[in-house]
């Protein structure tokens, strides 16, 4: 709630109102209208990795981070579902990926076509659809 508090100081700057934020589980949510961007950031740590991360990380919730035994469950969902969220001719999904995981989701859904963003160390961090590709 308080990112999303910021998000919307943010967005009324320069949005001009044309946006939606939704505080909600995404592997819960019920999407009632379809979108032009949808940005996430889901939770990208398998317990085990939340267990052994480095220390700094402990200051965000744990299931802001973790997915619980599965690192990949929410990707799993949430890309099966951006087709149907995202408008067409350029409707587009963007998601924050852990370290090493776009190789993961490209073995998942090798039909799908994804572009991944590196990060300033060259690691590729952000998942980026479209429905135009």
């Amino acid at each position: 709630a308080d990112a999303l508090k910021v998000a919307e100081k943010t967005l009324g700057r320069y949005a001009a109102g044309r946006y939606d934020l939704i505080n909600s589980d995404a592997l819960n949510a019920v999407f009632t209208k379809k979108y032009d961007i949808i940005t996430c950031n889901p939770p990208y740590l398998s317990e085990t990795e939340w267990a052994n991360s480095d220390k700094s990380l402990k200051y965000e919730p744990k299931n802001a981070l973790s997915a619980g035994a599965d690192a990949e469950l929410f990707y799993k969902k949430l890309i099966d579902m951006i087709p149907d969220l995202c408008n067409k001719n350029g409707g587009a999904a963007f998601f924050e990926l852990g370290i090493g995981q776009a190789d993961k989701i490209r073995k998942l859904f090798p039909d799908m076509r994804f572009r991944f963003v590196k990060d300033y160390q060259g690691i590729e961090r952000v998942l980026f659809w479209t429905n135009s590709l």
